[in-house]
């Protein structure tokens, strides 16, 4: 199956699974499930249309499902299901869009099992892949990055909790790394360098300290350049869109690194236990970063 086919399922199976993550909230945050689950739908609609040539000029939502039936039927292939469902969640959420009815918790929980088993039926039909089997890597254009995040992922099910660790700090660290030589890059062709190009670089006492001689003033300048450069780190995952909260659980979560002089990492794990949640939280930080990243890269021309 063509790469560009994948990364648009990963990118739909990102978009339902934001919506799981918010109907498990509290009221009425539960609520923005519904719009998440309708643009997952209504993305995959467009990606049948494509797949199946399909011309999608004034075609209504509801409307998918007659368009790429009729096709299905031409292939010998079943018809879309779960046709009733997607119109209950339709109507539920030009109710609550337009008209500011919220969903009942008994709503937002059935809308989350009926679009799964939507994906999960039709993609096997139009696609023949499991939804299941959808990897949010796929997402991922940092090589390094997404390699080491697929070295985590398999050592978690395997079992192997400090690889696995190790496999989520580096994939993080190199999707920085990735980011800042992406833009640096892109800087060559722009008439002007941008403002971040400050939060790229150390301190300038860094310079200095090391040529001065031992005094009260030496450590005084070496304990600012750490002041100085742990503020820049913050401020610069703030500029860039990354949830600092977040982040600072994931470095709870995941063991420090040292970048050594022969190009390898050195780890002080904080922890050798890894639970489920744990992990989902690591590896939807990663994937939610990295396309903070990407989006942010790809807008600079």
């Amino acid at each position: 199956m063509k790469q560009d086919i994948i990364k648009r399922l990963a990118f739909i199976k990102y978009l339902y699974e934001m919506g799981e993550k918010h109907s498990y909230q509290s009221e009425p945050i539960n609520s923005l499930s519904i719009l998440s689950f309708h643009d997952a739908v209504e993305f995959f609609f467009q990606l049948c249309c494509m797949k199946l040539k399909i011309s999608q000029k004034d075609i209504k939502f509801m409307e998918y499902f007659d368009f790429i039936d009729k096709k299905l039927e031409g292939l010998n292939k079943s018809a879309l299901s779960q046709k009733g469902s997607i119109r209950n969640l339709n109507d539920t959420r030009g109710l609550m869009k337009h008209r500011g009815v919220r969903p009942s918790k008994s709503d937002i929980e059935n809308f989350r099992v009926t679009t799964s088993i939507f994906f999960n039926e039709n993609c096997k039909i139009v696609f023949e892949i499991d939804f299941s089997k959808i990897s949010l890597i796929d997402l991922i254009e940092y090589k390094q990055t997404k390699e080491y995040l697929e070295k985590a992922l398999k050592c978690f099910q395997e079992d192997k909790i400090q690889d696995c660790l190790k496999g989520l700090a580096i994939s993080f660290e190199y999707l920085m790394l990735d980011f800042e030589l992406d833009i640096r890059n892109k800087q060559k062709s722009l008439s002007r360098p941008l403002l971040l190009d400050d939060l790229f670089i150390g301190s300038m006492l860094m310079w200095y300290h090391p040529h001065m001689p031992d005094s009260p003033t030496k450590t005084l300048a070496i304990e600012l350049e750490k002041v100085i450069n742990n503020v820049k780190k913050i401020l610069k995952f703030i500029v860039l869109g990354i949830d600092y909260k977040k982040c600072v659980k994931f470095k709870i979560i995941t063991p420090s690194t040292a970048l050594m002089d022969d190009g390898s990492y050195k780890f002080f794990l904080n922890q050798n236990s890894l639970t489920k949640d744990e992990f989902d939280f690591c590896f939807n930080f990663i994937i939610e970063s990295t396309l903070k990243l990407q989006e942010f890269s790809a807008e600079i021309h």
